[in-house]
């Protein structure tokens, strides 16, 4: 059984953020089972690719908001933001759903549906302990300061060779 089968299914599937044929990250909705949560199938961290761990929907929202590199997804749960995406959100109409309202691109479901097969885990991100997160970001602090160390050395040892002629 993969992680949270009751959400992660197709009657779920709500919309996406990325490129519908380059594995974007696919969005979820339970009203039966009141729960809320997407699949990264593609990410620059691969501990980011995976199902996340479920919220309630109740108290949770999204919005498309316009940023300097263009509209983006942003969730709010209990009205705090928690999460900025990559891309803007872009829906699903509802006819899946029954109501037939909508105009429904079924090739764009089945895309996204490949979701729920390509990725049944969960999340290493969400596995994560606060203090493994600030282990995570101690270390990489502490490269960044060995990196810049490393540069500024370069420099200074490029500037002495220049000043003598090298």
């Amino acid at each position: 059984m993969a992680f949270y089968d009751n959400l992660y299914s197709f009657e779920n599937i709500v919309g996406y953020t990325g490129q519908l044929h380059n594995f974007p990250t696919v969005y979820f909705q339970s009203q039966q089972h009141n729960l809320v949560g997407h699949i990264t199938q593609a990410h620059p961290f691969p501990q980011n690719v995976g199902r996340t761990d479920p919220l309630p929907l109740t108290g949770y929202r999204w919005e498309n908001k316009p940023t300097p590199q263009g509209e983006v997804l942003m969730e709010y749960f209990n009205n705090i933001k928690f999460h900025t995406s990559r891309n803007k959100f872009i829906e699903l109409g509802t006819s899946v759903r029954g109501n037939g309202a909508d105009r429904f691109d079924m090739a764009a479901f089945a895309i996204l549906a490949q979701s729920i097969r390509n990725c049944p885990h969960q999340k290493q991100m969400d596995v994560f302990s606060k203090r493994d997160i600030r282990k995570i970001a101690a270390a990489r602090d502490a490269k960044d300061a060995v990196m810049a160390q490393l540069q500024q050395i370069s420099s200074i040892g490029n500037l002495a060779r220049a000043r003598r002629g090298l």
